[in-house]
């Protein structure tokens, strides 16, 4: 019979907390994640088993996953793919029969309950987690030492711009630039988009184009008008849009919530908390609305709090992959003029309390959501 490419930790046992979680959700009984144990589990099971799993590793760490066909196949990659950073022990079933779209949807609501646990579980899901565990793509980029010195103080980590790295653009996205760059706000919109650059996105000079991207879409839904649109990796972070009756423009941007300032502060600054928007931003995403440009920018310039949970959104954003499919609709123009206006920004210090953040284990349970 051949061997899995975990070992076995003599003594070790599940943890306590993770076997009062799984109850809660439906998962049975711990079982050995062995050859022998998987190969009785597919024999219980008649060779099929959907649903839905969750392993546990020496460490303790968890991961949920899904499988509509049999969750014994899903493991075993897992016991290959992840034994780099952990070494699984046991595993537990829920046994689960609906479509892909059903179980995905649960795969997500049970990864966001477990990373929000007051039992603060290290969970190794990357794409519903969204605080990346391990090891990055943006790794290659940006040391996780430096992501963390960034964190910290974004402000000292500004590299200076001199030159968009897009080499091309679609005739769309010229044409959007030209409609863009006539509007009398452009300019104030252009300079709200390089703070946030300045502020909240790591090394922005050195990752647009592969990692984060602008757009002027002028795209219209009912009296509403999406004027800009700054996505990293796969989601929107920032974005301007127009009333088109008032003429005013609006500003909503993704934050971690557990950074954000107290509802006081939230207040004084003008900020309205929107929650969660994306159903792919994991647990912690709370979007923050903002009436005018103006109330934005102030917002920024006045609260370490908010820069700190603009930022912490962004990095995270950065470390599940480079952009995907809004890429050719990116704005060099756009990118240029606010990346030469961030070069000249004056940003001050604000104060703000220490914060340990933790880019291998997640992020310090600073508060819950209400």
């Amino acid at each position: 019979m051949p061997s899995l490419p975990n070992s076995p930790v003599p003594g070790w046992e599940p943890s306590p907390a993770v076997e009062k979680w799984a109850h809660h959700h439906g998962f049975g009984d711990a079982l050995a994640a062995t050859e022998q144990q998987l190969r009785a589990f597919s024999k219980q099971y008649g060779g099929s088993a959907p649903g839905l799993y969750l392993w546990e590793d020496s460490e303790h760490h968890i991961y949920v996953g899904i499988s509509e066909r049999h969750v014994a196949t899903r493991l075993r990659s897992h016991i290959r793919d992840f034994r780099s950073v952990s070494n699984i022990q046991a595993f537990r079933y829920r046994k689960d029969t609906r479509g892909s779209r059903e179980l995905r949807n649960l795969e997500r609501e049970l990864v966001h309950s477990a990373v929000e646990d007051r039992s603060n579980f290290v969970v190794m899901n990357r794409e519903h987690a969204a605080v990346i565990f391990g090891d990055s793509e943006f790794d290659v980029v940006l040391a996780p030492a430096e992501q963390f010195a960034w964190l910290e103080d974004p402000i000292a980590e500004w590299d200076v711009f001199d030159g968009s790295r897009s080499s091309q653009q679609s005739e769309a996205a010229k044409k959007a630039w030209l409609k863009f760059a006539g509007r009398d706000d452009s300019g104030a919109i252009i300079d709200a988009v390089a703070l946030y650059a300045r502020l909240c996105i790591p090394h922005a000079a050195a990752t647009e184009y592969e990692w984060w991207v602008v757009t002027c879409p002028g795209w219209k839904k009912g009296v509403y008008e999406r004027v800009c649109t700054l996505s990293i990796s796969f989601l929107e972070v920032l974005w301007f849009t127009e009333d088109l009756e008032s003429g005013r423009v609006s500003v909503r941007v993704g934050t971690d919530f557990q950074f954000l300032p107290t509802l006081w502060s939230t207040a004084k600054l003008r900020m309205e908390s929107l929650g969660k928007v994306h159903p792919s931003a994991g647990p912690f995403e709370e979007v923050i609305s903002f009436d005018s440009v103006q109330d934005f920018v102030n917002a920024l310039h006045k609260s370490a709090a908010l820069r700190r949970g603009a930022a912490r959104f962004a990095l995270d954003r950065m470390r599940t992959g480079r952009v995907g499919r809004y890429k050719e609709s990116h704005s060099p123009q756009l990118a240029t003029a606010a990346l030469r206006s961030a070069n000249d920004l004056e940003v001050s210090p604000v104060e703000c309390k220490s914060i340990k953040t933790v880019l291998s284990g997640g992020v310090a349970r600073l508060k819950r959501r209400n």
